[in-house]
């Protein structure tokens, strides 16, 4: 593969998991009706979610395995300075932490509700008894990193631009 085509196939993955990104930030939030009462949230908004994390996370993998194969011949940053590359890996791997650690924290809030979800037609995550303080815990967690995915967002934006001035 040329390196043309895997920038391609590097943008597509990355703009793929942005935009899921922010639909389950923006557009799922709307149709939850208080998050903070498990028991007044629709169970098809739960599924929604359930599937476009999936979806991110897949996304996700797919672009981690091929960052690690895929771009070893080229390279698509041009870093400022050996800090400014160090700054943008560490960034990175924060966002990664972050999202897979707010995945995280959604399946425990899933397990200790009283809903379950189904993908490709099995039920999952329907074996337990809620336990209504963790799911407490939980919840804290998962907030505290949408506001932090907030942040990140904003500094990479920053990032991107400060490297192409």
């Amino acid at each position: 593969m040329n390196d043309k085509n895997k920038y391609i196939v590097d943008r597509g993955l990355h703009w793929g998991s942005s935009i899921l990104m922010l639909i389950i930030l923006m557009g799922t939030w709307g149709i939850f009706y208080d998050v903070n009462e498990p028991e007044k949230v629709r169970p098809d908004a739960i599924q929604l979610h359930f599937r476009l994390v999936i979806s991110m996370l897949v996304l996700l993998i797919i672009r981690l395995i091929y960052s690690g194969i895929g771009q070893k011949s080229y390279s698509r940053l041009q870093y400022k300075s050996a800090n400014h590359g160090r700054l943008v890996k560490l960034v990175h791997t924060i966002f990664y932490l972050t999202l897979f650690s707010l995945a995280a924290s959604g399946m425990v809030m899933l397990i200790n509700s009283a809903d379950s979800v189904e993908l490709f037609g099995i039920t999952l995550f329907d074996f337990a008894e809620p336990d209504r303080d963790l799911f407490n815990m939980a919840i804290s967690v998962h907030h505290f990193l949408i506001d932090a995915v907030w942040w990140l967002i904003v500094f990479h934006i920053a990032g991107a631009i400060y490297s192409d001035i």
